[in-house]
């Protein structure tokens, strides 16, 4: 027989759009017993395996992450973790300790800075990584992983000369003057470098990946959409074939592998236990502070700059009929209005009908005009944004675009337009969670600048994916210390997970819950 849980005394959100909350449910294995009052769902489980009393804690459909890098955050946990440093002097001195630990010649890897923490709206150069690191190769990944910062030694193992010029020059920054690589990689130029570095043993990797799913865990993440490649699948299908995937893993694959997909006949939806397919991603421009996001407007500092178009209109109109035919929900990757408008204009001309089960995608979606949203009834979309960066790029955004950045659709204005918003990450888990996601999302910040501008309930909404827990699904679920929707605000930042279960079984527990 499956162990039996009940849930009781607690205010258990259970339809988060609607409003309905009860004070008890029980599990048996994967099924709901009862969802009610405690009355009415204690005959129904008569003998626990487990009783919890909750003494009114909020219960909801645990949370996701739908901008997940399972494989690259895997591989940052043994890398120099610059997310919470604000100025230059901090990233130099924990690029000098890592390069005294290790060998001459011996790589030396980073993630998570942002220039905008540190006050620059320049980027850096290699000059400054080399004054540090003279005799290691050096690459540093921006908090998106969408810029690389390579010192002298790390450019020149990667092959790219200084004078030498590269099919991907547009992506990558040079001296105006001697034509010499500055040391800033950015978009598929940042994916190229990867081929360079010397590859993780495969028993570390897997460890990793198993460490960033606990993590996760802990954080009550029981669904990650991953925004991978039919490696970082394989690597999932093994863990899921043993067994060891404990929650709903979703891999988003390139729309460059879509003949592999044909081949092992894949398409949005196909499920191997825990693990299944998402759809097909195509990145179509870059990233605001790369300043590769494609603008219908120079940036204005330099009024010859566009941004990267990295997926021309006929590309993405292609992606899109390809997915309709053969059942991928199309992700595009667009930051720049220019771009977000290309692509909300390729769907609407399209001859696909909206689905729920191939769902377009719009990840990021910046920077958006106010007629474009127009484009997004009926389209069914799903915006997939991060919050907590929406919030630091405000800073670049204004430097950027003045007056402009106060111009474009905020999140309020996507949610009313009927997109669906969900949030994601799309970074190392260091300085991400959830719960700071809502917090940033929910902002009571003022004005249009803010961008932030969700109601609590359409943020708790978009925290959970609530959407995948009806129909007397059990999935996943979260029981908080207190309630997102009533705290205080200067009590939000107190919230914290303690119990995490899923498919009936309490997978993560901190101390302080009782039975």
């Amino acid at each position: 027989m499956p162990d039996t849980l009940l849930l009781v005394n607690g205010r258990i959100c259970h339809d988060i759009a609607r409003g309905g909350v009860v004070d008890s449910i029980a599990f048996e294995g994967v099924e709901i017993l009862g969802l009610g009052n405690r009355s009415d769902v204690e005959p129904l489980c008569p003998h626990p395996t487990r009783i919890v009393d909750l003494q009114g804690r909020t219960v909801l459909p645990a949370f996701s992450d739908n901008l997940a890098r399972v494989r690259k955050t895997a591989l940052a946990r043994d890398w120099i973790d610059l997310s919470n440093k604000t100025n230059i002097t901090e990233v130099f001195a924990e690029v000098e300790k890592e390069c005294l630990l290790k060998p001459a010649g011996t790589w030396v890897r980073g993630y998570g800075w942002n220039m905008s923490q540190w006050g620059w709206h320049r980027l850096p150069h290699r000059a400054d990584l080399d004054l540090v690191a003279p005799h290691h190769p050096v690459i540093l990944y921006s908090g998106d992983f969408r810029i690389v910062w390579l010192n002298t030694a790390a450019i020149l193992e990667s092959g790219i000369t200084h004078s030498k010029s590269h099919p991907l020059d547009d992506q990558i920054e040079r001296d105006e003057v001697t034509g010499s690589a500055t040391g800033i990689f950015k978009e598929t130029a940042a994916d190229f470098l990867e081929q360079k570095i010397p590859e993780v043993e495969p028993s570390k990797l897997y460890a990793g990946v198993l460490d960033v799913i606990q993590q996760y865990i802990s954080m009550g993440v029981t669904r990650l959409e991953s925004f991978g490649d039919s490696e970082e699948f394989g690597i999932l299908r093994e863990l899921n074939d043993q067994g060891e995937l404990p929650i709903d893993i979703v891999v988003h694959l390139p729309y460059s592998e879509r003949s592999t997909c044909i081949e092992n006949e894949w398409y949005t939806g196909k499920s191997f236990g825990t693990l299944s397919i998402g759809g097909l991603w195509v990145a179509v421009d870059g990233t605001l502070v790369s300043q590769t996001a494609r603008l219908l407007e120079p940036y204005g500092d330099d009024w010859d700059r566009f941004g990267v178009e990295l997926t021309d209109q006929v590309e993405i109109e292609q992606a899109v009929d390809f997915c309709t035919k053969h059942r991928f929900s199309p992700v595009f990757i667009a930051s720049g209005d220019a771009a977000c408008r290309t692509v909300l204009r390729s769907l609407k001309s399209s001859e696909r009908t909206p689905t729920l089960e191939n769902r377009p995608q719009l990840v990021h979606g910046l920077l958006v005009q106010p007629e474009d949203l127009d484009l997004v009834e009926n389209l069914n979309l799903t915006l997939t944004v991060n919050p907590c960066r929406i919030s630091t790029d405000k800073e670049v955004g204004e430097a950027y675009l003045g007056t402009r950045w106060n111009e474009i659709i905020d999140l309020g204005g996507w949610r009313h337009s009927g997109a669906k918003i969900q949030f994601g990450s799309g970074e190392p888990l260091a300085q991400w969670s959830p719960l700071k996601a809502f917090s940033a999302a929910t902002s009571t910040e003022t004005g249009r600048s803010s961008r932030c501008v969700l109601t609590r309930r359409d943020g708790v909404v978009a925290l959970t994916s609530s959407e995948e827990y009806q129909d007397n699904k059990v999935g996943g679920w979260v029981i908080l210390s207190d309630d997102l929707e009533r705290s205080p605000r200067e009590n939000l930042k107190d919230v914290h997970v303690v119990a995490t279960i899923f498919n009936g079984r309490v997978i993560f527990e901190s101390t302080g819950l009782t039975g």
